[in-house]
């Protein structure tokens, strides 16, 4: 069919969190629940959540099992109300500041496919394809992705609204992803791994990315290549940057700075090599994220450690600027040997 042929190929998608109209407040007082909820909550409530849980703890009995659990879900909530307070300038730990603050929808920068609207035939092929995904509560999923071949990117500086603090980066951060079936079919996930420093880990420190990576891979379940963005580059010109490409991970100034060169003295020894970034993965507790992987696969042996790659994000002035200035380091290069 000419309407499959015309789907755009593999994309890099980005996700981030924006405000709705509706506060906590007003949408605890629709739904008759209490803010934040967590996945599993939704349709059977806190306490049908807690029985169906994980209860299995080694020398803990099911009723104490089942105690932990709310118990951590009771602290969990006065975090998550406490950083929502934090952000709105609340000066009491225990006030209720949060109610006033909007809820919070997923949304993409990169824009559906461009036969979606040409034609009722072109809009049932578009959306089968690249359904919108990722609802939450109070929200309808505005994310047009292909699960088989688009590539899902969380930057983690620009995704959450609201601070999260702690070393702990959990991407539901209070406001669940409802449509879990469409997160499952998530293949490819690229996460940006330049963190702020965190305070309380000491000056210049990063939460460890075990920290963070476990409660990703535990909502999408089903990553088989996960991508550490290690550096986001883009140029402060560009009027459209979702246009990202994602490349071997090298220091794109540097690499400019030497290409120039090469271009601009031609005689000097210089080569095109340019060093390659490095932030240890070889170096990641893989016992702790094989422990993590058994714990949210509760014993399903199809959900396997993704691939972790480390790489770099460009956008797609950049990648121009980039391939231009190396093109012609080249053919200054080639002039010489000539």
């Amino acid at each position: 069919m000419i309407w499959n042929a015309a789907l755009p190929g593999p994309r890099v998608v980005d996700i981030r969190q924006r405000k709705l109209k509706i506060t906590i407040g007003e949408w605890e007082q629709k739904s008759g629940r209490s803010w934040p909820v967590f996945p599993g909550e939704m349709d059977v409530g806190e306490e049908a959540a807690g029985a169906t849980g994980k209860k299995h703890i080694e020398g803990v009995s099911e009723e104490a099992a089942g105690t932990l659990f709310h118990l951590s879900r009771k602290f969990q909530r006065r975090v998550m109300r406490s950083r929502i307070n934090d952000a709105l300038g609340a000066l009491s730990f225990n006030s209720d500041s949060y109610r006033e603050a909007n809820f919070l929808g997923l949304y993409s920068e990169c824009p559906p496919p461009e036969i979606l609207p040409v034609c009722r035939e072109a809009f049932d092929v578009a959306s089968r394809a690249y359904p919108s995904v990722f609802s939450g509560p109070g929200s309808f999923g505005q994310t047009w992705f292909n699960g088989d071949f688009d590539t899902l990117y969380i930057r983690s500086d620009k995704y959450w609204v609201y601070p999260l603090g702690g070393p702990i980066l959990d991407i539901n951060d209070g406001f669940p992803v409802l449509d879990t079936e469409n997160m499952r079919k998530v293949s490819k996930l690229a996460i940006l791994w330049d963190l702020e420093p965190t305070p309380h880990l000491g000056p210049g420190s990063r939460p460890p990315v075990e920290d963070w990576t476990a409660p990703v891979l535990k909502l999408f379940g089903g990553v088989e290549e996960l991508i550490l963005i290690l550096r986001h580059y883009e140029d402060d010109t560009e009027q459209d940057c979702s246009n990202v490409s994602f490349i071997d991970p090298i220091d794109v100034d540097k690499a400019l700075e030497i290409y120039n060169k090469i271009i601009s003295d031609p005689t000097s020894e210089d080569s095109l090599d340019v060093p390659l970034l490095d932030m240890g993965i070889g170096e990641l507790d893989m016992e702790l994220l094989e422990e993590y992987r058994q714990n949210f696969g509760e014993g399903n042996p199809s959900w396997a450690m993704p691939k972790f790659v480390q790489k770099i994000a460009v956008t797609e002035d950049v990648k121009k600027k980039l391939d231009d200035a190396r093109t012609r380091a080249e053919m200054a290069l080639n002039g010489r040997h000539n």
